[in-house]
């Protein structure tokens, strides 16, 4: 799963920390494109930890067209 919210897009830390927990409870395997660099208090306490092998975050700018022509990529969460 491939999710992005696009340039545009300003999110709440409290929106950005229920992102991370619904992608973490859902079980699958994602990339999450974050375009927030100032601080990660949004991110739930051991997150990256508890995803690692199946979760990726990329912070600012992400080759979304290489990463959506990928064999593996079922499914694109956009606004």
């Amino acid at each position: 799963m491939y999710v992005y919210f696009g340039s545009m897009a300003t999110f709440s830390p409290a929106q950005l920390h229920e992102t991370a927990v619904g992608l973490e409870a859902s079980g699958q395997d994602f990339i999450w494109v974050v375009r927030r660099e100032d601080d990660e208090d949004w991110l739930p306490q051991g997150f990256e930890e508890r995803i690692k092998g199946r979760g990726l975050i990329i912070r600012g700018w992400a080759p979304q067209v290489m990463i959506l022509d990928h064999p593996t990529i079922g499914d694109f969460v956009t606004h």
